[in-house]
């Protein structure tokens, strides 16, 4: 694909001129492409990276990526992480919450990641072996919000071979960084192992073919999110409870009606597993029965086909 292009597509739709792009920068293939691309499309950006010491050689580089991006004449925002004992999800907490206090500072559009279509598959991937649901194997959204920041991934229909190739045409080296392929980290085994042998038995197609099921995921996920318009406009909030009355939508259709109890439920704090959902939505069903499906003091309350939960 043309990156360069895709790139100026993505700017086109979704950047406002006049308020800045704060850039999520390791210094990788990824980031390094997209900080160039960026600038080459005369976005205001300003750059950020989070040293997390996990390589004895982390912190020189940081100071080399510092130089490298103020000879850019671009703003840099350094962090460093003291706990470099850190597991995976407490380090992206730490890196999301230092992007969020300079986003907030700035008065940033949006934060921009250099997620591409590989990460896509793993993703996807992980997804399926996690048992999520048909319409959660979306992977990795383009445009989404996370810790009230809104974020952009202009690169996620490109694969690393482009990225990497793009790379060279332009004379770019990226920092490698060997935690990304260490196989102690979930990352590293999806990467180095699972995928490359997935590619082996079954042919090259594997990671294109997880991004094609991520993509029919995403219209599918859409596509219920308008249909929940109609439910939601039912709820009713009544003393110490919400509720919605279901019986004038009968019969309803299965995949509808259990993706917005799904959501119902956990906007209200009760989270049921696959099985507790399937019998909800059985009692539901039944139309005759009053019982409660939860646990933890936490409950959905089926009347009939009216569903209620207590406010918290």
């Amino acid at each position: 694909m043309d990156i360069e292009k895709a790139v100026k597509h993505f700017l086109g739709i979704h950047y406002l001129p006049g308020r800045p792009l704060l850039l999520g920068f390791s210094g990788g293939p990824d980031s390094l492409a997209l900080l160039h691309l960026l600038l080459g499309c005369g976005v205001d950006l300003h750059v950020a990276h989070v040293d997390h010491g996990w390589r004895a050689e982390s912190g020189e580089e940081a100071e080399m990526l510092k130089r490298d991006v103020e000879e850019l004449k671009l703003p840099f925002h350094l962090k460093r992480l003291e706990n470099v004992a850190m597991k995976e999800n407490e380090a992206r907490q730490a890196r999301l919450g230092f992007f969020k206090e300079i986003y907030q500072k700035m008065g940033a559009q949006a934060l921009v990641l250099g997620h591409h279509g590989d990460d896509q598959s793993e993703t996807v991937l992980k997804r399926i072996l996690e048992g999520a649901s048909l319409s959660n194997l979306r992977g990795i959204l383009p445009v989404s919000i996370i810790e009230g920041m809104e974020v952009w991934r202009p690169l996620l229909d490109a694969t690393k071979a482009e990225i990497r190739a793009w790379l060279k045409t332009k004379g770019l080296k990226a920092i490698e960084d060997r935690t990304n392929l260490d196989p102690s980290y979930l990352r590293g085994k999806m990467r180095g192992a699972i995928l490359p042998q997935l590619e082996d038995k079954f042919g090259k197609e594997v990671s294109h073919n997880l991004r094609r099921l991520g993509e029919s995921a995403r219209e599918l996920s859409e596509y219920l999110s308008r249909k929940m318009e109609k439910y939601e406009s039912l709820i009713v909030e009544d003393g110490e409870e919400k509720r919605v009355d279901l019986s004038g939508y009968y019969p309803l259709e299965p995949v509808e009606i259990k993706v917005f109890l799904k959501k119902f439920s956990e906007k209200n704090k009760v989270f049921l597993s696959h099985d507790a959902l399937q019998s909800l939505y059985e009692i539901l069903e039944d139309g005759t029965l009053n019982k409660k499906v939860g646990g933890g003091g936490r409950f959905v309350e089926v009347r009939g086909r009216c569903v209620a939960i207590k406010k918290i």
